[in-house]
C-alpha cells in the first residue's frame, strides 16, 4: 500500500529560456497532465511553469518548490517526465532524498510514477541518463560550432549588420553569412567617421542614431554596443574561436568584410589613444564667450552650438543632437528627403545648472542688438580727421592760458607750503595750541590737495587729449571689430569702452560712457555746421590752427562742442584712465613731499 499525497504541484519546464523556442511544449504538457490528474483523482494546488535550463543548479521556481516540500506545504509532484525536474546531479539528488525521506509521497509522470517504497535504482538511472544527455548534447553542439567556425562561418549570434543564411537541402541554399548593401553603407560611414581621428565615440553614436541603426532584436544601437562593434575584428574579416585543445585561434572568415585590416588597426590605435586623440583638441570658438554677464545672477554668458533640422513634412524645427525623430510627426530623420543640418549658436547664462532661469538668445539676434547699441557711438573717418585737426588747434590756443594758469597754481602751492611751515613754527614756539595747529594744518592740506589736483589736470591735459583721440579711433572701428572674427579684438574693444554688457530676458544692455556720447554729439554738431566744406579742403590748411572761417560765429557751436568733449572726459568720475593719470601725478608729488619732510626732520 503506497502513501497517499494530498497536495500536488504541476511542474512544467521548458528546455530553453528563449521565448521563441519550444513555447508550445509547455502548453502541451499542461494539456496532457491536467486531465491525467483528474482521472487519477490528484489534487493540483498550483501549476508552476519555468523557462530555464536544468543542466545546472540555480532555478528559482524549482528551489521554491523544494522549500515548500520541506516545509510540508506540498507532498506530491506531477510532471511530464522525470528529466523535467532535473538534469544535474545536485537537483536530482535533492528529489531522490526527499522521496526517500517521505517528504515527497508521490511523483506522477505521464507514463509512470514513483513512491518512497519503490526501488530507487531506476530513478537514479533516469536522472543519470538525463544528465548524460545534456553532456552529450553539449559536446555535439560544441563540435558542430567548432567545425562551422573552422569552415569560415561564425557559428553564433552575429554582430549588428550581418545575418545568417541557413542551409536548405531542398532548394540548394548553402550556409553562409550575408550583409545588405544598406547596412554595409551605414557601417562604412561609421568607420570613416572614427578614422578621421577627431570625433568622439559619443559623436559617432549620435551618427548611428541618425542612420537609425539597430540590433538584431530591433532596439537602437547603444553606446556600449557601438564601442564593442568598433573593437570587433569581425568587421575586417577575422574572428577568434577555440580549437579541439581549447586554444584560441584567429580564423579568416568567408563573410564580406566592411573595412580592411589596416583600417581596423588604425581604429584600435585611435580608441586606445596611442597615436591619435579620440577627441578634437581644438575647442569651439564663440564670438562673445565670457564678454557679457547675466543680468540675473551676474555669471558669464557662454555660447552653445546646436545641430537643428527642419522636418520635410510638418515644417517643425527640432534638435538633431538629442532627437533622431521629428517630435511632431514621429518620422525618423533618416527617412526624410533632402535633410540638411543647420548649426545654430545660442548664448545663455553659465549658471543655468545652478538654477538661473535666463533664456537663451541666438547669436544673430545678440549681434544685431550689440550693433544697434554700438551705432550710438560710431564715428565716421571724416569726423575723426577733423577732430584731430581741431584738437590740435585747441591745444595750441590753450598753451598760453595753460602756462599762465600753471604759474598761478605754482605760486598758490608755494604760499600754502609756506603757511604750513609757519604754523609748524608757531606751534613749536607755543604761540598756538595743539588743537589749533591741527585745525590749521588740516585746512591747509585740504586746500593744497585741491590746488595740486587742478595742477595735475593742466599738466595731464596733453595726455587727456591723446586719450580722447584714441577713444575717437575706437568709436570709428567699433562696428567693424564687432563684425570681425577676432575674439581678442572684441574683448579689447569692451575693455577700452569700459562697459560691462549684461543680458537679461533676451535683451542686451550696454552702458555707454559719457565721453563716447559726447564725441557722438560733437559729430552731429560737425555735420550740422560744416556747410558744404569738404574734408580735402580741411587737409589743405597749413599751420598749427584751423582757418578763421572755422572759428567764426557759424562754427561757434562746433567749437563749444569740441571743448565740451574735454570737459566731459575730465569730469567723468568713472573714467579709469583719468583717475589713473591723476592718481599717478598726486601720489608722486606726495612721495616727493614726504621725502623732503623726512630729510628736514633728520
Amino acid at each position: 500500500m503506497h502513501p497517499t499525497a494530498n497536495k500536488y504541484i504541476l511542474y512544467v519546464r521548458k528546455s530553453s529560456e528563449a521565448e521563441d523556442r519550444q513555447v508550445a511544449s509547455a502548453g502541451d504538457q499542461v494539456a496532457e497532465l491536467v486531465p491525467l490528474a483528474k482521472r487519477l483523482g490528484l489534487n493540483i494546488v498550483e501549476i508552476i511553469e519555468e523557462a530555464k535550463s536544468a543542466k545546472s543548479p540555480g532555478r528559482d521556481k524549482f528551489n521554491e518548490m523544494v522549500r515548500r516540500i520541506n516545509s510540508g506545504e506540498i507532498d506530491g509532484i506531477i510532471c511530464w517526465k522525470i528529466n523535467r525536474l532535473a538534469r544535474n546531479s545536485i537537483d536530482g539528488g535533492q528529489i531522490i532524498y526527499l522521496l526517500q525521506e517521505g517528504k515527497i509521497k508521490h511523483i506522477q509522470c505521464y507514463n509512470n510514477s514513483h513512491y518512497p517504497t519503490d526501488n530507487l535504482v531506476p530513478l537514479y538511472v533516469e536522472f543519470g541518463v538525463a544528465n548524460q544527455f545534456i553532456k552529450d548534447q553539449s559536446m555535439d553542439v560544441k563540435r558542430g560550432m567548432r567545425r562551422k567556425a573552422a569552415r569560415g562561418w561564425w557559428p553564433t549570434l552575429l554582430p549588428p549588420g550581418y545575418v545568417h543564411i541557413k542551409q536548405n537541402k531542398y532548394d540548394g541554399t548553402k550556409e553562409g553569412i550575408t550583409i545588405s548593401e544598406e547596412n554595409k553603407k551605414k557601417l562604412k560611414s561609421l568607420w570613416r567617421i572614427i578614422l578621421k581621428g577627431n570625433r568622439s565615440i559619443k559623436a559617432v553614436h549620435l551618427h548611428a542614431k541618425l542612420l537609425d541603426m539597430r540590433t538584431h532584436k530591433g532596439s537602437p544601437i547603444s553606446y556600449s554596443t557601438l564601442y564593442a562593434m568598433l573593437s570587433n575584428e569581425f568587421y575586417c574579416g577575422y574572428y577568434h574561436w577555440n580549437n579541439e585543445q581549447g586554444i584560441r585561434e584567429r580564423i579568416k572568415g568567408k563573410h564580406d568584410p566592411v573595412i580592411t585590416e589596416n583600417e581596423f588597426k588604425q581604429v584600435q590605435e585611435i580608441l586606445a589613444d596611442k597615436k591619435k586623440p579620440i577627441r578634437n583638441k581644438t575647442r569651439l570658438e564663440f564670438d562673445f564667450n565670457g564678454m557679457i554677464r547675466c543680468g540675473a545672477c551676474e555669471r558669464a554668458i557662454v555660447g552653445q552650438r546646436k545641430v537643428q533640422y527642419w522636418c520635410a513634412y510638418c515644417k517643425i524645427k527640432y534638435s538633431g543632437t538629442t532627437s533622431t525623430r521629428c517630435p511632431e510627426c514621429d518620422i525618423a530623420l533618416s527617412q526624410q528627403p533632402k535633410r540638411k543640418a543647420y548649426k545654430v549658436t545660442y548664448y545663455g547664462c553659465a549658471g543655468r545648472k545652478y538654477g538661473c532661469k535666463s533664456k537663451f538668445l541666438e547669436e544673430s539676434q545678440l549681434k544685431m542688438q550689440l550693433l544697434t547699441l554700438l551705432s550710438r557711438i560710431e564715428l565716421t573717418h571724416e569726423f575723426i580727421l577733423f577732430y584731430a585737426l581741431a584738437m590740435q588747434n585747441i591745444e595750441s590756443n590753450d598753451e598760453i592760458a595753460q602756462a599762465s594758469l600753471e604759474s598761478q597754481l605754482k605760486k598758490r602751492i608755494q604760499e600754502l607750503e609756506n603757511r604750513k611751515s609757519n604754523y609748524a613754527i608757531m606751534r613749536a614756539d607755543n604761540e598756538i595750541q595743539n588743537n589749533e595747529y591741527q585745525e590749521f594744518r588740516r585746512k591747509v592740506e585740504k586746500d593744497l590737495d585741491e590746488v595740486q589736483y587742478q595742477f595735475s589736470l593742466i599738466r595731464d591735459s596733453h595726455e587727456v587729449d591723446n586719450e580722447l583721440k584714441k577713444m575717437s579711433r575706437i568709436a570709428s572701428k567699433c562696428i567693424e571689430i564687432t563684425r570681425g572674427k577676432s575674439n581678442e579684438a572684441r574683448r579689447s574693444l569692451f575693455h577700452e569702452i569700459g562697459s560691462n554688457p549684461t543680458l537679461i530676458d533676451k535683451k542686451l544692455d550696454l552702458s555707454i560712457p559719457k565721453p563716447f556720447i559726447s564725441l557722438k554729439n560733437c559729430e552731429e554738431v560737425y555735420y550740422r555746421n560744416k556747410d558744404g566744406v569738404e574734408l580735402s579742403d580741411m587737409l589743405n590748411y597749413k599751420g598749427d590752427s584751423i582757418e578763421s572761417h572755422y572759428l567764426n560765429h557759424q562754427f561757434s557751436e562746433l567749437c563749444a562742442a569740441l571743448k565740451q568733449t574735454r570737459t566731459v572726459f575730465l569730469s567723468h568720475s568713472q573714467d579709469t584712465i583719468v583717475q589713473k593719470l591723476i592718481k599717478k601725478r598726486i601720489v608722486k608729488r606726495f612721495e616727493d613731499d614726504s621725502g623732503q619732510r623726512s630729510a628736514g626732520e633728520q
